[in-house]
């Protein structure tokens, strides 16, 4: 989009606005009118003084304005368009109605009418159609089929965009042509809101060209994956969705070529056969547009709106990836303290039950967060990521399982992440960093020694 374009872009998102303030007063005008006036009404129109019918459009008035707000907010094509539809074909109807009687009658009621029946469905449909426009057509490339990949991969499919995903030669045989989807969907409802889908899986052919590769591999596996991309000449603006336990500099020389830019999702789940069992939050974490390394910055965050994903911008992304690694080594150090790990969701099911157990856990993370401090992380700048860590761990306990028995979005995410290869990285991570830097972490470092064999054998 070219900056003539933007400007005209802003002026019609401002022509619109102002046409639905225009309409939210023409409607609740009507509304009050017709249930505490219906006299006036009725003797100002074409209808008639009618009594009972005019209250009752009154309300009906109300319940189409809750309906009218929602759907200009929230604008999910998928699941709003049988609404606006409905608005679209009604507004059409009653208001084409209004003007031929006042065509007829002259009642400056009917006019009204007309102009704020006809006015809501330019306002709907133009609105609808400025969001689809401002994400465009993209087409998404996937590294893998993996739970985070796909679960994004779903989301962008259904608003619209070409997902394909590029899958090793020996497994592209194996690949399903289609995924049943269960999702916990946590973009419009705090609480989740579950539902089910078709995943149409698409492969991604060499030397094809994407607005966005979305990376997202465990282990620190992200110089093979570039390998793979560079081996197939895939080309786009490159999303790390990746835990790594790297300097930017690394990060850079890692990626090579590629430009990308760094972010982190807010969804997880289980894939199982033909069956993705997975949870979606309302946001991602990304990094700042100054920081970036892509020219389409614009257009990531275009995309992410597109499916209703809103953005949170941390201080530094690579930082923010840091103490998270080292906050989930925390949590799994502690869920595994008994020396086991082999069942991961029965442990994450027991941790989230203990008030003890979490208040355990919150001491051990506040062991594991001093080792990203020690690589130079000032931490003032994560205030907000560590206050449920600053309260005494005896409250946090209590506080932290009645969060996990009432946020299912939470809960679920915990119980459905099951790679035990990518716990025990992060894990390795920070307790090696932590031994090189000779940082006291007793109970963290108590927790991991129990793991024996099975912390020998993890990747790092």
């Amino acid at each position: 989009m070219n900056r003539g374009q933007s400007m005209h872009q802003k002026k019609m998102n401002l022509f619109l606005r102002v046409l639905f303030i225009i309409l939210i007063i023409a409607i609740s005008g009507a509304a009050i009118l017709q249930i505490f006036a219906p006299e006036y009404m009725g003797r100002n129109s074409a209808y008639g003084i009618s009594t009972g019918w005019q209250r009752e459009i009154g309300f009906w008035n109300i319940a189409v304005l809750v309906i009218l707000i929602t759907a200009y907010r929230h604008y999910n094509w998928t699941y709003l368009k049988s609404i606006l539809l409905a608005l679209i074909l009604g507004g059409i109807g009653i208001g084409s109605n209004h003007f031929i009687h006042y065509l007829e009658m002259h009642q400056m009621v009917n006019l009204i009418g007309a102009v704020e029946k006809l006015s809501s469905c330019s306002c709907l449909d133009d609105r609808m159609e400025n969001r689809r426009k401002e994400a465009g057509f993209m087409r998404i490339c996937v590294v893998g089929l993996g739970v985070i990949g796909t679960t994004y991969g779903y989301v962008f499919q259904k608003a619209g965009h070409q997902v394909e995903h590029l899958l090793r030669e020996e497994k592209k045989s194996k690949a399903p042509e289609s995924l049943n989807i269960s999702l916990l969907d946590g973009r419009y409802n705090k609480k989740g809101e579950e539902k089910a889908g078709q995943y149409k899986v698409n492969l991604a052919e060499s030397n094809a060209e994407f607005d966005f590769i979305i990376l997202s591999v465990a282990s620190g596996k992200i110089k093979d994956a570039i390998a793979t991309l560079s081996q197939n000449h895939i080309t786009g603006s490159l999303i790390l969705f990746c835990n790594f336990w790297n300097s930017r500099e690394e990060i850079d020389e890692i990626v090579g070529a590629y430009p990308y830019i760094i972010g982190f999702p807010t969804a997880g789940g289980h894939l199982a056969g033909n069956v993705l069992d997975c949870v979606l939050f309302d946001h991602i974490m990304l990094e700042g547009e100054g920081k970036a390394g892509i020219s389409n910055y614009k257009a990531l965050t275009a995309l992410l709106a597109s499916a209703d994903l809103k953005t949170e911008i941390p201080h530094d992304m690579v930082e923010w990836i840091w103490l998270h690694m080292a906050i989930n080594a925390g949590v799994t150090s502690s869920a595994a303290r008994e020396g086991k790990i082999d069942h991961p969701m029965q442990l994450a099911l027991s941790l989230m039950k203990d008030a003890h157990a979490l208040s355990i856990t919150v001491k051990a993370i506040r062991e594991t967060i001093q080792v990203v401090k020690a690589r130079g992380v000032d931490l003032n700048f994560y205030k907000n990521e560590l206050l449920p860590y600053r309260i005494p761990a005896a409250f946090a306990g209590i506080f932290m399982k009645r969060m996990f028995k009432t946020n299912e979005l939470t809960r679920r995410i915990m119980t459905l992440h099951s790679d035990v290869g990518d716990m025990l990285y992060g894990c390795k991570c920070v307790y090696e960093t932590g031994k090189l830097k000779h940082l006291e972490l007793p109970i963290f470092y108590s927790n991991i020694e129990v793991l024996g064999s099975i912390w020998e054998s993890s990747p790092l």
